[in-house]
């Protein structure tokens, strides 16, 4: 049988074929189908015929030249052939490049497309600005058609056809021909997304495998697919499901929608759970909740903890009395208890927020929860506290911590409280000097924060009087308590405070010249004879260092030096 090809300038071109063939038109060529093979025959494109033609001196040409000629094992023969063809191109090495991916991508055989590959590879070498996606592109794309064109696939589609059909058909067409594992390897090797991708694959894959007869059981299918399957997003079970009710296999219907409508409620729920699907299980608790009684609903889902847990999640954003009903059925008075502290801060009536607290402590003691049952009880007896202070002050403290109360009351002046507070609460002596001290200071209660500090136990040392000073913006007031810091501290403060010439006469005593250095380094412009005392002191016979004065005995004329300056 012969093939005889007509150009349009009339020129005949005839095939010789083995064996009675089909033609299929494609839309870059023409398909040959006999009984035992499959050709494609196509015009060669411009850009393949002045990359390999014989003699050609395209820029793509001598690019594969050059990259021939530096594959040579000698190395003078190398150098020299790559050379010439190089520096024939210099100009248009971009277009060399451009020249051999657009061959490469038209070629069928893999050796051939390697060698352009190459080729384009070693010219881009030249020119590092140049964007490599399109040799990424074509490398990855060329992959994936070179596995389609495979004998075994039997897809010889073309790039241009690639280009036109886009990578998700071609998907498509790969899982129609039941070819799952190679679409599944193509949608990772590219790292298509999900929805388009491996979702869309296994869904497919899923459906197919509940149709087929199958000597395995449906119980093993179901978890064949559900292995499968996994955790993988954008998958609808519910396809799945119809389609397995659909070939009269019950027990594969995963999915709730089937089973709800089979009446099967717990085979629904396990499922709906083995699937992972936080949604799916969701949608079947809310067809449960409609179904079934409130006892009977809460019954069924205590055999599966899962999902009472999201159950009790959902209740605890959208309905506090189901959830109060939980509790309640599970004997679970820690979280009754919870629950009324919630609701206890969830209303604005004082009276109403008294009594969930005095409920929530009552549940506390019952689930014998001592530490919390504690703590409600301290907070209802600051309530009691704040409701009176209220009357009396005319100021509100109601839902105020106890920290928050004391602070308040030292900045209104009410010493007496606060200490009745301290007493019948147990504040701790250091945080109560906190307290005072930055209260104090916020409020410029400045003659009681004197008052204060002259209690000789003091728990926090005078450092806090300090900083509160400096933060409250009163220099003076900190300068009263700077000397009073403990020794290690004292430097810090004095410059803190600017008390630079005290600070030198610390140094001096406690003999540090890290001292020393620490004052001189926080002089001004301003302070140019302390900085020339302080030098004086680090260089001349009072060396001084962090043990104590050094072995280094001074001269006469130093020691009198640094007196004259002291």
């Amino acid at each position: 049988m012969t093939l005889e090809v007509v150009s349009v300038n009339g020129d005949a071109t005839s095939y010789y074929l083995d064996s009675t063939s089909h033609l299929v038109q494609e839309a870059d060529g023409l398909r040959v189908l006999g009984s035992i093979t499959h050709d494609v025959l196509q015009k060669v494109p411009l850009v393949v015929t002045e990359t390999l033609g014989i003699g050609s001196m395209a820029p793509g040409a001598l690019l594969l030249e050059a990259a021939k000629g530096f594959q040579c094992l000698s190395n003078q023969e190398r150098s020299t052939r790559a050379n010439d063809c190089l520096g024939m191109i210099k100009d248009s090495v971009e277009e060399a490049v451009n020249q051999c991916l657009q061959a490469a991508q038209h070629e069928y055989r893999p050796q051939a497309q390697k060698m352009l590959l190459r080729a384009a590879l070693f010219g881009k070498s030249f020119i590092p600005e140049m964007n490599p996606e399109p040799c990424k592109k074509a490398i990855f794309t060329l992959r994936v058609l070179n596995a389609v064109r495979d004998y075994r696939v039997g897809l010889p589609l073309t790039w241009n056809e690639l280009e036109h059909l886009t990578l998700p058909v071609l998907l498509d067409r790969l899982v129609y021909r039941r070819y799952f594992p190679l679409a599944l390897q193509i949608a990772d090797f590219l790292k298509l997304p999900e929805s388009d991708g491996t979702s869309r694959i296994l869904a497919h894959w899923a459906c197919y495998k509940v149709l087929q007869p199958s000597q395995k059981s449906d119980e093993q299918i179901a978890k064949e697919i559900n292995s499968k399957l996994g955790y993988t997003p954008g998958i609808s079970y519910t396809d799945i499901a119809n389609r397995a009710d659909q070939a009269g296999r019950k027990q594969l219907a995963i999915k709730v929608l089937v089973l709800m409508r089979l009446g099967e409620d717990q085979t629904a729920l396990r499922r709906a759970l083995q699937s992972g699907d936080t949604d799916l299980i969701y949608t079947v608790l809310h067809h449960l909740r409609q179904k079934l009684s409130s006892g009977e609903f809460l019954m069924l889902i205590r055999n599966f903890p899962v999902a009472q847990s999201l159950h009790i999640r959902s209740c605890q954003e959208l309905d506090m009395e189901q959830l109060r009903d939980i509790l309640v059925q599970e004997d679970d008075f820690h979280g009754q208890g919870l629950l009324r502290i919630k609701e206890a801060y969830n209303t604005y009536r004082t009276d109403s927020h008294q009594a969930s607290l005095v409920g929530a402590a009552e549940l506390f003691r019952k689930a014998k929860s001592e530490s919390a049952c504690q703590m409600t009880e301290e907070q209802i007896k600051l309530n009691k506290w704040q409701m009176r202070l209220e009357e009396s002050q005319q100021k509100p403290y109601a839902k105020k911590s106890l920290h928050d109360t004391v602070h308040q009351l030292l900045l209104d002046g009410q010493i007496k409280e606060t200490e009745k507070l301290r007493v019948e609460f147990k504040i701790p002596e250091r945080r109560y000097w906190w307290l005072r001290v930055v209260a104090h200071a916020q409020a410029n209660h400045w003659e009681e924060l004197a008052n204060f500090s002259k209690n000789k136990k003091n728990p926090i040392g005078f450092e806090p009087f300090v900083d509160a000073c400096l933060k409250n913006g009163n220099k003076i007031e900190a300068q009263k308590y700077a000397m009073k810091v403990r020794d290690e501290n004292k430097i810090t403060y004095l410059i803190k405070c600017g008390l630079l010439e005290e600070a030198v006469k610390v140094a001096q005593e406690q003999r540090s010249a890290s001292s020393l250095t620490k004052v001189l380094v926080a002089c001004g412009p301003q302070h140019q004879n302390l900085q020339s005392r302080i030098q004086v002191l680090l260089k001349v016979g009072l060396d001084v260092g962090e043990g104590g004065v050094t072995d280094t005995p001074a001269t006469s004329g130093q020691i009198m030096h640094a007196m004259i300056w002291v």
